[in-house]
């Protein structure tokens, strides 16, 4: 990992180093946090899985953490366990606090470990559950991890208790991005490269709305704007786009575009539900 100033022409500050691959073997980071303060970043690798020998070498991962100052590590790199196939992944995640640092396994599951000291706290998720996607509710009371098979499962960190049955946030591919706005009573999953984003409450699990299309055959990654007013999603193919996420700014959006209220007929026909009413000026 290499540490850089980029207020002005970029410039590299110092290189941070400790995870190591398996001799003989090619290794990759798979992750980067910071803490909210700014002052530590942890990282995560993977060591490719090959043949030596007449063994069969499955990929390993390890997390270590570094004082952003100085570029000392903290702690002993970590063990993140050994995964058989590629899909396996070891994404991080610090809460808002910084008091901890969540990192999912190579093996299946999500493992929270104290972010100081690197003592691991608990496990969560039985083993095969692959974790791909990761991220703490504002108040850090609540865990959110996306899995290879489409589902966001929500778990109170401190206790390790599941909170709610698995959510099937996607049908059809992996939950490869969750974010959680100011409030922590909606949070938005992308779709592993079909270009799905949701928008989902907290407390009740149902979906908000029609889902949001990113580019083609994409994969986002997403962002609440501090305020909560406006959702943010950039792809790998290149495109940004934004959403409003108040019903204030649709309806004062719905009114420029269309120039005018409802009638009663289209409002019977698009709306239904609530009674009546004149929404633009």
């Amino acid at each position: 990992m290499q540490l850089w100033d980029v207020g002005g022409s970029p410039r590299r500050q110092r290189s941070l180093v400790g995870l190591e691959p398996l001799p003989g073997q090619i290794e990759a980071v798979q992750s980067l946090a910071f803490s909210p303060d700014g002052q530590t970043l942890a990282a995560s690798d993977k060591s490719e899985g090959s043949a030596v020998g007449h063994n069969i070498l499955s990929p390993i991962g390890a997390m270590a953490t570094w004082d952003v100052a100085t570029g000392s590590m903290l702690n002993t790199p970590a063990e993140l366990g050994a995964g058989a196939g590629i899909t396996a992944s070891d994404v991080l995640a610090f809460s808002p606090n910084g008091g901890m640092l969540a990192a999912s396994l190579l093996t299946g599951g999500v493992r929270v470990f104290d972010a100081s000291s690197g003592r691991i706290l608990r496990t969560l998720t039985d083993p095969g559950n692959d974790t791909v996607s990761l991220a703490f509710a504002p108040a850090g009371d609540l865990l959110a991890a996306g899995t290879l098979a489409g589902t966001v499962e929500l778990w109170n960190p401190a206790t390790g208790k599941r909170l709610a049955q698995p959510l099937l946030a996607d049908s059809s591919s992996a939950i490869a991005d969750i974010a959680f706005d100011r409030s922590g009573q909606r949070f938005a999953t992308t779709g592993l490269q079909d270009s799905t984003v949701k928008i989902w409450f907290t407390g009740s699990l149902e979906q908000e709305g029609p889902r949001l299309a990113a580019g083609p055959d994409a994969t986002a990654a997403t962002a609440f704007e501090p305020g909560g007013q406006g959702l943010l999603a950039v792809d790998d193919h290149g495109g940004a786009f934004t959403w409003p996420m108040s019903l204030t700014s649709w309806e004062q959006r719905a009114c420029s575009l269309a120039g005018r209220n409802l009638t009663r007929a289209e409002w019977a026909q698009f709306v239904a539900g609530p009674r009546y009413a004149t929404v633009c000026r």
